[in-house]
């Protein structure tokens, strides 16, 4: 992603606790490329405004032990709204 380029993430973020909370702020908010982070533990919620790839936040929280799922994704400066789907593999 363009480094003058942000995107705004949206992840559903295991959590249980302020610890949590903690750590996943933590270790976002010392990343350069994290403009802004917003973590909501009733929501199980983290949103974050980046000019980082997705997976690379993903790694970045998931590296405090808690399982991260991008739930949807959206542009700052032009945003023409997000979109979020849902993929099922059954047999």
């Amino acid at each position: 992603m363009d480094a003058n380029r942000t995107a705004k993430l949206e992840f559903a973020v295991q959590m249980s606790c302020d610890g949590c909370v903690n750590a996943v702020k933590g270790v976002l908010e010392k990343d350069p490329g994290v403009q802004s982070v917003h973590v909501d533990l009733a929501k199980e919620q983290v949103l974050v405004e980046t000019a980082l790839t997705s997976l690379q936040v993903q790694s970045l929280i998931e590296s405090t032990g808690r399982l991260a799922v991008l739930k949807g994704m959206g542009g700052s400066e032009t945003d023409l709204g997000s979109a979020v789907a849902m993929v099922n593999f059954d047999d």
